[in-house]
């Protein structure tokens, strides 16, 4: 699964607040101007939940901001509970969906055991290489995270002048960077060093660092960093 942030709804609402003077009945008048402004709820993904799961989120505070998933109840304190069993896949899944609201909800990365857990089961899976970022603002939130090349079982061909260009779009000023080896193997090669190298230097001529590159296997989670290639 793969996604990319949605910008705010700023704009909109105080193009409503403006519209909104002088009206008999304010709240209704709001409801119905933001929904022919094309507001409202975006849909979640369909998937199913898993046995039980507690948010560290601001769902303990806020009970509506608790993740809505099909088969699944939130009490007041941010627990989740399954409604039915549910098979290992559709835990998987859950487990998948929740990692990701946490590492993609415009806080800081501050969890490396967390953005590992979710980096292994986004990718451990696939059985082609791709390669993938995460653009961060700087105090290093999640801007969007965007698979940017797909290639084969045993390679993919990444050009760092698509990064730079994407990187300049979305307006980051830090990248980590995500490869897997469908192959099971954990340790860079030759040529991944060599990437990295060139994409560092590139993104550094446009003010942008790099701060990891993260190989995923079903073998765990390799970072460049901590082994000082970065």
């Amino acid at each position: 699964m793969y996604f990319v942030m949605v910008g705010c709804i700023g704009q909109p609402l105080k193009r409503l607040a403006g519209s909104l003077a002088g009206t008999s009945n304010p709240i209704q008048s709001a409801s119905q101007r933001f929904e022919a402004m094309g507001g409202g709820l975006l849909p979640l993904p369909r998937i199913t939940a898993m046995t039980t799961l507690t948010s560290k989120s601001s769902a303990v505070s806020n009970p509506a901001t608790t993740i809505k998933i099909p088969h699944f109840v939130a009490d007041e304190r941010g627990k989740y509970r399954a409604r039915t069993a549910l098979t290992e896949a559709q835990i998987i899944k859950a487990a998948q969906v929740l990692l990701s609201n946490h590492i993609c909800r415009r806080e800081p990365l501050t969890s490396p055991n967390q953005t590992r857990a979710w980096l292994q089961m986004q990718y451990m899976d696939l059985e082609h290489e791709v390669f993938a970022c995460l653009f961060l603002d700087s105090q290093h939130c999640v801007i969007a995270h965007e698979v940017l090349f797909r290639g084969t079982i045993d390679g993919a061909s990444v050009y760092p002048r698509e990064v730079v260009k994407r990187a300049l779009q979305v307006n980051a000023a830090a990248l980590m960077f995500i490869h897997n080896h469908p192959s099971g193997a954990l340790y860079p090669s030759k040529a991944d060093r060599i990437i990295t190298d060139s994409l560092k230097q590139a993104l550094s001529l446009i003010d942008v660092r790099t701060l990891d590159h993260f190989i995923v296997s079903k073998m765990g989670v390799y970072s460049f960093a901590e082994h000082g290639f970065i």
